[in-house]
């Protein structure tokens, strides 16, 4: 079967409300008029690369909501993440190609929030090395961030407490919950320092805490009951009541 025949015969994705969605044996041939390759987050490349997997889109955003796990994908994504400036250089001139770029960047890395990526060492790298480009744009590393948050491991500890150092919110509002995962005194002073300190990352903190069952944080989190901030009195109290319930057990 040549490469053509495959791509005609692919099945077609599973239906959903999403435009432009790939249908019929000419979808790569002939696509939709509004299916440019190399603009608005469509590069053929990429489609290829992912219906030879199985998947079927021009698009990666609806991925995560058409499937529950990808684990054919997660090779093809972490592979796009460690040679994007190889496939879409830098720099990018005009506004359109910084959207390009930014959109398929953004969404490898949210398609990697997958639970057939749990552990994967080689996308761990590739997600850590994004972070060593000036040039990532702040919604890049947030999304790679949460992708952290969700398949890093114990082992990635260290170098996930120094992204806290990152000048974006986001970025430590994902560390801050990583660290609520793993019930170690080092994540548990590292929780209290940033409550205390960072208020950017003030429900993050108080929800990973409650993570973490200990009685004693209930004292240190009863002073934001009388915060300003509805949403914070919110985290608060519900933090407050899980550790209550978990101490009565």
């Amino acid at each position: 079967m040549t490469a053509d025949e495959f791509f005609r015969d692919l099945p077609d994705p599973p239906q959903l409300r999403f435009m432009y969605m790939p249908r019929g044996p000419e979808w790569l041939s002939d696509p939709p008029p509004r299916i440019k390759d190399g603009q608005a987050g469509v590069d053929f490349r990429l489609v290829r690369d992912l219906a030879r997997m199985g998947y079927k889109t021009y698009y990666l955003d609806p991925l995560r909501y058409l499937y529950k796990t990808m684990p054919a994908a997660v090779p093809v994504f972490t592979d796009w993440i460690n040679y994007i400036d190889e496939r879409l250089p830098e720099p990018r001139r005009t506004k359109a190609e910084r959207k390009h770029k930014d959109s398929i960047w953004m969404c490898l890395n949210i398609n990697l929030i997958d639970p057939a990526a749990k552990g994967d060492r080689e996308t761990i790298e590739a997600l850590f090395g994004q972070f060593d480009k000036s040039w990532a744009p702040e919604g890049v590393r947030y999304e790679a961030a949460r992708a952290l948050d969700y398949i890093a491991t114990k082992a990635d500890n260290d170098r996930m407490v120094a992204l806290l150092r990152d000048s974006n919110s986001g970025v430590r509002n994902a560390v801050t919950h990583y660290l609520g995962r793993f019930r170690t005194d080092r994540s548990h002073d590292l929780l209290v320092h940033r409550l205390a300190t960072d208020p950017e990352v003030t429900q993050a903190a108080m929800t990973a805490l409650a993570r973490m069952k200990r009685p004693e944080d209930i004292e240190i989190l009863r002073p934001w009951l009388d915060d300003p901030r509805d949403l914070i009195q919110r985290d608060a109290k519900r933090a407050i009541a899980k550790l209550e319930k978990a101490t009565a057990k």
